[in-house]
């Protein structure tokens, strides 16, 4: 009964009903009352205020984006519940998803959620939270483990909110939470294996702590990070390279024992462009999965020491980079190396093929 224009919709007695579609009409109360047998409901884009499924046991799928919800009652604990459509709903203030243990995929995007729970949701494969403001609680994230899809928290302003992941080790798609100045902390207690990008841009964290042992297929990145003051990554695959551009507050980087791969959208293996106050920089034993085409090793604008300099250059050197790739030390506070291992390594950078910009 969907695309009808329907005001009301009388469901009495309809105890063996299993597939709903009421999407797209003009309903604005919707009884469910004593729909037992109910798999499927689709009530997307519509006018309700509140949704009550309490009761609904047998309910698998459930579809109500769009709509005008301010509450929705009785979804907790649904045992047969494996995918939940609730986005843009820009009423709803606290989701309680908890103790669905069939639930798989969950998506709340574009709510105004200051709440979410999934705690007990160990089957969840995708979780999709984008622009929910001002998420102050996230509960639950110590039920992921190993993920299908993707989890995705990106443009959360206000409030404040950690992500911290106790048992995850595998996500075949993304992390994504570019733009969620809202997350203030963010952590991994294992090697995580990532099958997309780790994406944290222009968020509050203070520090980042990847687990040694990590595996990130796409980039790994938090630009535009003010609060950022450490990364370590030591003995961490990345891709598409890290990128941690424009972090003024950024004072260390351990990528020692890395693997960096190159990212194509910014032609850069590490991009670390206008971290002012980056002194100290590790790429001990760092290898340069390089693919080819020439691509940029970025440091200009750091506050860098001179032994820094010297170990990015000695790193690069070893690590493999070659014709056409580009390492710019520019701009910082220390001198241009003269002498010793680091004019060796610049020969030897030059005579393979690179542009080296120290001045």
């Amino acid at each position: 009964c969907s695309n009808n224009s329907l005001t009301p919709l009388d469901l009495t007695g309809l105890t063996s009903l299993s597939y709903l579609d009421c999407s797209n009409n003009s309903l604005t109360p919707l009884d469910l009352t004593g729909l037992t047998s109910l798999s499927f409901l689709d009530c997307s884009y519509n006018s309700l205020t509140s949704l009550d499924l309490t009761g609904l046991s047998s309910l698998v799928a459930l579809y109500c984006s769009g709509n005008s919800l301010g509450s929705v009652v009785g979804l907790s604990g649904l045992p047969s519940l494996s995918v939940v459509g609730i986005g843009g709903n820009t009423g709803l203030m606290a989701l309680d998803a908890s103790g669905c243990y069939a639930l798989s995929s969950l998506d709340c995007n574009s709510c105004n959620l200051s709440t979410l729970d999934i705690t007990g949701d160990a089957a969840l494969q995708n979780l999709i939270g984008d622009y929910n403001s001002p998420l102050t609680s996230l509960l639950g994230l110590e039920a992921l483990t190993t993920m299908s899809g993707s989890i995705r928290f990106s443009g959360c302003l206000y409030g404040t909110f950690s992500m911290d992941f106790p048992n995850l080790v595998s996500v075949t798609g993304d992390i994504y939470c570019y733009g969620s100045s809202g997350i203030t902390g963010f952590t991994f207690s294992n090697p995580v294996s990532i099958g997309g990008v780790l994406e944290l841009g222009a968020t509050s964290i203070p520090s980042l702590v990847i687990p040694s042992g990590s595996n990130i297929t796409g980039y790994t990145a938090l630009s535009n990070g003010s609060n950022l003051s450490a990364v370590i990554a030591s003995g961490v695959v990345s891709g598409g390279g890290f990128l941690f551009p424009f972090c003024p507050a950024l004072v260390s980087l351990d990528l020692s024992g890395s693997v960096c791969g190159y990212y194509s959208g910014t032609n850069t293996y590490l991009w670390m462009q206008g971290c002012s106050n980056l002194t100290t920089v590790d790429l001990t034993g760092i290898v340069f999965s390089t693919t080819g085409v020439a691509g940029h090793t970025d440091f200009s604008g750091c506050a860098l020491t001179q032994p820094s300099v010297d170990g990015i250059l000695n790193a690069c050197h070893l690590g493999g980079l070659n014709s056409g790739d580009v390492i710019d030390v520019s701009g910082g506070t220390s001198s241009a190396p003269t002498g010793g291992a680091a004019n060796t390594d610049v020969i030897a950078l030059i005579a393979a093929g690179c542009i080296v910009n120290t001045n």
